[in-house]
C-alpha cells in the first residue's frame, strides 16, 4: 500500500508504477488497480484490474477488470465512467462514454 503526491492504494500492485508529485488525487483499490499509471491524476479504480492499463487522468472505473484496458482519449476531459464487471473492458481510445452494468 502506497501513498503519492495524495493519492491512495490498497491492494497488490495498485499504484505501483506511480511516481512523484505530478500524480495527485488517485484512488486505486484492488489487485493491480491502476498499476500502470505513472503520473495520471484525479483518477478512481476500485476492483481488481480496474484501469490497469490506463496512464491517462480524469476516468472512474468500479468494478472487475472496468476499463481494464483503456490507455487513451482524444482529449484530457473527456473521462470515461464504467461501473460494473468488465465495463467498457475493452475500450482502448474514445472519451465521455459511460458504461453501467
Amino acid at each position: 500500500d502506497t501513498t503519492v503526491g495524495g493519492s491512495i492504494a490498497i491492494g497488490p500492485n495498485a499504484l505501483n508504477s506511480m511516481s512523484g508529485s505530478a500524480a495527485y488525487g488517485n484512488i486505486a483499490i484492488g489487485k493491480d488497480a491502476l498499476s500502470s499509471a505513472t503520473t495520471s491524476d484525479k483518477m478512481t479504480a476500485i476492483g481488481f484490474e480496474a484501469l490497469r492499463l490506463s496512464t491517462r487522468s480524469d476516468a472512474t472505473a468500479i468494478g472487475y477488470q472496468a476499463l481494464d484496458q483503456f490507455t487513451t482519449t482524444t482529449n484530457v476531459w473527456d473521462a470515461p465512467t464504467a461501473i460494473g464487471a468488465n465495463a467498457l473492458g475493452s475500450l482502448t481510445t474514445g472519451g465521455s462514454n459511460t458504461a453501467v452494468g
